[in-house]
């Protein structure tokens, strides 16, 4: 029983680990855009930087996800290539490494919007 949960956490973490940096990044415009107007209401841009501030916590949580089942797949090399299906730890090292650079990217594209939104009034053409 406990293999069989173990197995399924291990799974969860994967794609977590492949997909939670750039699902941040999209829930993080979606939710950026659908705040503005709300924001503008109350008169502050709390709402939008709360929103950032917890999303790119769920990318940089990706990271470290990503980065211990890359450090946990025990090989720090590359493997040498063989033809025909992979091992099942191969493809967990391709899910980390693809991972990682995916999270790292939805990281960097939710940092550069929170710029944006520093450096621009989102509600400078908004009237409520």
């Amino acid at each position: 029983m406990s293999t069989v949960r173990e197995a399924r956490r291990r799974a969860g973490a994967q794609w977590f680990g492949l997909l939670g940096g750039m699902s941040a990044f999209a829930l993080h415009l979606l939710s950026a855009f659908y705040l503005v107007p709300f924001s503008c209401f109350l008169g502050t841009r709390g709402p939008i930087y709360g929103v950032t501030a917890l999303l790119g916590g769920v990318a940089v949580a990706a990271i470290l996800v990503s980065w211990r089942l890359l450090d946990a797949s025990g090989e720090h090399e590359r493997p040498e290539w063989r033809p025909g299906r992979g091992s099942r730890g191969e493809r967990a090292r391709f899910m980390a490494q693809a991972g990682l650079i995916l999270n790292v990217m939805g990281l960097a594209i939710i940092l550069f919007a929170a710029a944006a939104m520093f450096a621009f009034d989102p509600c400078v053409n908004w009237q409520v």
